[in-house]
């Protein structure tokens, strides 16, 4: 009789212990499916080097919950999944990192110089003054706009912007919008994507308009930009 109970308790303390793997292993499975899935839209290499390797590891003959559970106890599994999940906390905190970065920066909605002593006077912002005739050659530019775009005062003179900042991808319509704008003496704005000095593709809010002379002409034309994130 206590031989009997001994065997029956041994037996439900067998199943107990396998109970208890096989709801570890099931709930393991799900961390591994929901990084595995999650890869597949972030990372495709790492996504199918996880299936490669995976399926070397399901040997037929164990059954679906002791595969999941030595899949799992893997250490080169493990490592892959702690992997992932550091790549995917440092893509948030880039994102989130970003975002505060725009919040940082407003844009820049202060009225446009309207004379050569109000570009004068505008430190803070990239500011190139051109002639007010075709081909709108640069006469002047500050150092903020130095800064952004790469070139010097010297080597900006005499020069179009479009020989200065375009590039592959710079909108060449909406700049001549501009121009069009400029040339019926009104302000006008665009977002352009522009290329500085050292080839650095960026996205420039531009703001252009009139400068006018003591006699109330049109002397120059005037830019401001400022770079917006990507």
């Amino acid at each position: 009789m206590l031989s009997r109970l001994l065997r029956s308790s041994s037996i439900a303390c067998g199943r107990t212990r396998t109970l208890a793997k096989r709801c570890d292993a099931q709930l393991r499975s799900h961390e591994v499916l929901e990084v595995f899935q999650s890869m597949a839209m972030e990372d495709d290499d790492k996504h199918n080097n996880l299936a490669y390797g995976l399926s070397f590891t399901h040997d037929q003959a164990m059954d679906e919950e002791a595969w999941k559970f030595s899949v799992l106890t893997d250490p080169l599994m493990q490592a892959q999944i702690r992997e992932s999940k550091q790549q995917r906390q440092k893509r948030k905190d880039q994102s989130a990192a970003a975002a505060a970065a725009a919040v940082r920066e407003p844009l820049d909605t202060a009225p446009l110089p309207k004379t050569l002593k109000d570009v004068r006077s505008a430190r803070n912002r990239a500011i190139v003054v051109t002639e007010a005739v075709a081909p709108f050659r640069v006469v002047d530019v500050n150092g903020a706009w130095e800064n952004l775009c790469g070139y010097t005062c010297l080597e900006s003179k005499g020069k179009s912007l479009g020989e200065l900042l375009r590039g592959p991808e710079t909108d060449q319509l909406a700049a001549t919008g501009l121009i069009a704008n400029l040339l019926k003496g009104e302000e006008a704005g665009t977002v352009l994507i522009n290329y500085a000095k050292d080839g650095r593709r960026f996205r420039n809010r531009v703001r252009v308009g009139p400068l006018y002379n003591d006699g109330n002409q049109v002397s120059h034309f005037v830019g401001v930009l400022q770079e917006l994130k990507m």
